[in-house]
């Protein structure tokens, strides 16, 4: 290991030290854009009207959003994307949660989620961004025979 010398030790000891820090901002391109209940959302890449929203019957948690397609590409919608929910289009006010798995033509499929209120002309954006978020795994236990316990990455994905 090199020896630090009488100047580099001058520099380390002088108060106040200071830093040169960098700030990196992203803005994700929007890459679907859908709305619950009815209506359009004007310049958007894909605007859509969702028909219902499904729920797992155990845990009451939303597990699929199947809309009608207006225009664009919902073959776009890639899994792990992030999903915004809001207000207004591009607004993420209600929440926002990762695709658990890619789209179809009449469905998207948001990981798990029950804390956010879907209502009528909700606004749903896709983004084409990756957030580092938190996958809770599913345990489905079988008491058999033979006795089985299946674990879920997602909430449908062993």
């Amino acid at each position: 290991m090199p020896v630090i010398s009488d100047v580099q030790k001058a520099l380390l000891r002088t108060h106040p030290h200071r830093s040169l820090h960098y700030l990196a901002v992203l803005k994700p391109a929007s890459i679907v854009s859908a709305r619950y209940g009815g209506g359009t959302n004007t310049g958007a890449v894909f605007t859509a009207q969702v028909d219902s929203v499904t729920a797992d019957p155990e845990t009451e948690a939303v597990i699929e959003i199947t809309y009608k397609n207006d225009a664009g590409q919902w073959q776009d919608a890639d899994q792990h994307f992030t999903l915004w929910v809001g207000t207004a289009a591009g607004l993420q006010d209600k929440g926002r949660v990762r695709l658990r798995k890619n789209s179809d033509a009449t469905k998207l499929y948001p990981a798990e989620c029950n804390h956010i209120d879907f209502q009528a002309d909700d606004h749903l954006t896709v983004y084409a961004y990756v957030e580092p978020t938190v996958r809770y795994r599913r345990q489905v236990y079988d008491p058999g025979p033979p006795e089985t316990l299946t674990l879920y990455k997602d909430w449908d994905i062993a």
